[in-house]
């Protein structure tokens, strides 16, 4: 599942490491083997329309200096907020000149920081050791969801730590090859399977079925509701209903409605889809249809038939994955633009952003835009039965399905293959 997050990034005054008036700090903390070193601070407030279901994240970041591993920070926290804590000797590649300062990247590394939510009036103290530079360990004093998650964490430490070695590992090999701008952009840059890619698919696979032998242990836990967030949907739909009103009620109760509605919404989309999922076999004819481009004008697919092969593009701008498959796609247009034909699909997606999207990333095939009715029959990612995003669609030169593949699962591997499939006809 998708979530659709749009981010306000705001200033922040510099929080100083003692506060001179007698408030209580909201986080106290002192860490074995920190000594006086930075400590990066991100932290996230979720807002919710739950008239719309849409989401936004007001994000902020701040540093300080600890003093003998002690230090201080005190915010302002109303509803809950999402903290993560990241000293910089722990960094990824603190010998930059420009070193990592995005919470994305802290979030990629669990291993390494401290996370913390937040709720009013519940200041936390935090005790704990930084063990080499792949990992802290860390208890809160005193109840919370909080404390729940730094006991657990524990029982799959080296997991976590072989995980997130192996995306040290991954962004090394990246940043050889593109600039430390845009490796921030997009964790999934390299869209081929590697050794590395499998080994972490694997160990993600035991990770999370350690996390749903937790929430099948603990219904009336909060920790339970954050692990099942990050769970497939299937899986969602089945336990959600298990978990007892406390924790629905609880301090995720609107990330976990937010959820339920996108997977009641995927239950009622794919109840369409089955009607069409005879559309994408291979050596069907891909169905027709009539959508606007850039300039207003409309172009059907059957228009479009003749002499090159066509690749009908499933994808959004708010999509990562979509957008970082991006540059291999226009190497493709550009080597084989005699032979192939490339058709963007924009889905789920504003006007605004979508056209924003296609300046800035230079594509410069065909760019149309689904339907956005609340129809879902009319739109034309349900006719091809798209389940995922990006999904890529190969047609012969009569229109006919010769290679698909979807976003989602092994998608490195299975687009490795799509690829393989285009070289085979292209060449």
């Amino acid at each position: 599942m998708k979530k659709n997050l749009s981010f306000l990034v705001c200033a922040l005054l510099m929080t100083s490491l003692y506060s001179e008036n007698n408030t209580t700090p909201f986080i106290t903390a002192e860490i074995k083997g920190l000594g006086n070193d930075t400590v990066y601070i991100a932290y996230r407030h979720v807002e919710i329309d739950e008239k719309t279901f849409s989401i936004s994240v007001r994000s902020v970041w701040d540093t300080i200096i600890a003093e003998n591993g002690r230090f201080q920070y005190d915010l302002q926290v109303y509803g809950t907020m999402n903290v993560h804590i990241y000293p910089k000797k722990t960094e990824v590649f603190n010998t930059n000149p420009r070193p990592f300062t995005d919470d994305l990247y802290m979030r990629s590394l669990p291993s390494r920081q401290i996370f913390l939510v937040l709720e009013p009036n519940k200041p936390l103290n935090i005790t704990g050791q930084i063990e080499g530079t792949d990992y802290i360990s860390y208890k809160v004093n005193q109840e919370s969801f909080s404390a729940d998650f730094a006991i657990d964490r524990e029982n799959y430490k080296e997991l976590q730590k072989k995980f997130d070695s192996l995306t040290v590992e991954i962004w090394a090999h990246t940043i050889q090859f593109i600039n430390i701008d845009s490796i921030t952009k997009s964790f999934d840059i390299r869209q081929t399977s590697t050794p590395l890619h499998k080994e972490q698919d694997e160990i993600k696979e035991v990770i999370d079925e350690y996390k749903l032998s937790y929430i099948r242990n603990h219904l009336d836990k909060d920790l339970s509701a954050y692990y099942l967030q990050s769970q497939d949907s299937d899986t969602f739909g089945v336990y959600y209903p298990l978990l007892t009103e406390s924790v629905k009620k609880g301090i995720f109760e609107k990330e976990l409605n937010w959820t339920l509605s996108m997977y009641e919404g995927r239950i009622r989309s794919d109840s369409i889809r089955r009607q069409y999922a005879d559309n994408t076999d291979i050596g069907a004819t891909a169905p027709d249809f009539t959508l606007p481009d850039l300039e207003g004008n409309l172009i059907s697919l059957l228009s479009l038939k003749g002499e090159k092969y066509i690749l009908l593009d499933f994808w959004g701008s708010w999509c990562g994955p979509c957008i970082s498959a991006m540059p291999k796609l226009k190497d493709y247009y550009n080597t084989y633009s005699d032979k192939l034909e490339i058709v963007g699909i924009a889905c789920n997606d504003k006007d605004e952003a979508w056209r924003n999207a296609v300046e800035k990333h230079k594509l410069n095939w065909i760019q149309l835009k689904d339907d956005e009715s609340s129809d879902k029959a009319k739109n034309i990612s349900t006719r091809y039965a798209v389940k995922s995003y990006p999904t890529k669609i190969l047609l012969d030169k009569n229109l006919k399905i010769i290679a698909t593949t979807q976003g989602a699962g092994n998608f490195r591997q299975r687009l490795e293959n799509f690829y393989r499939k285009l070289d085979e006809v292209l060449k």
